[in-house]
């Protein structure tokens, strides 16, 4: 199961060629951040694609493109009962008996944007201050079982990027891999988001639970 994950930085090009590369390399999945939405809902022949329920068009941050081939070998299920926010969306594919197609076993892929909101910013939420996106969510029932949790972090930590001494923004995500044991699954020292020498950093990033062995994402 290829997993393909893109910042597409609201740009239609780039939202198109993340869709086009999932095409090439035959990904079953393709987990963008930042998609193209200034008009309408960007659609792609070959995939579907899934939103937030929730948050005005302007205000969602992620999407969930699922390869349409694969859609008669395994169930989605769309668990907005589970996270039901504009900046991150849970996808439970479940591996289906061929026989009888009913539930055989489930992997949970959680796409995230992870960014300051509140005061100020796009998502404004109810709170009078700014807080990180990935503070709004309740981790505990997400992360059981086969579970792989990815995206833009927009975080900088030693324990992701062995080129840094300062941390930044990175508490909150640095807490939920502490509490449920994550394994991170990036290339080590990989460059996630390329510029000048000066602005190279790795904050496009995957983990996995124990019940999952290290994936080629």
């Amino acid at each position: 199961m290829l997993i393909i994950q893109h910042n597409c930085r609201k740009s239609s090009a780039i939202t198109i060629a993340a869709l086009e590369t999932g095409i090439k390399r035959n990904a079953a999945f393709i987990c963008l951040q930042e998609p193209y939405i200034k008009q309408i809902f960007i659609s792609y022949s070959g995939y579907t694609l899934y939103w937030p329920e929730t948050g005005k068009q302007n205000e969602k941050r992620v999407s969930i493109a699922v390869k349409r081939d694969i859609m008669a070998q395994v169930i989605i299920e769309a668990r907005t009962d589970l996270i039901n926010h504009p900046y991150a969306l849970v996808l439970d594919i479940w591996d289906i008996q061929p026989v009888t197609k009913t539930k055989k076993r489930r992997t949970r892929l959680i796409n995230v944007y992870d960014n300051r909101i509140g005061l100020g910013t796009c998502y404004k939420g109810d709170a009078e201050r700014t807080w990180r996106a990935i503070e709004d969510i309740q981790w505990q029932p997400l992360l059981r079982g086969r579970a792989v949790l990815l995206g833009d972090f927009n975080a900088q930590s030693p324990l992701w990027d062995p080129f840094i001494i300062q941390r930044k923004e990175a508490g909150s995500l640095e807490t939920i891999i502490k509490d449920f044991d994550l394994i991170l699954n990036n290339e080590q020292g990989a460059i996630t988001r390329p510029g000048n020498k000066a602005k190279d950093s790795i904050i496009d990033l995957t983990f996995i639970t124990t019940e999952l062995k290290p994936l080629n994402l």
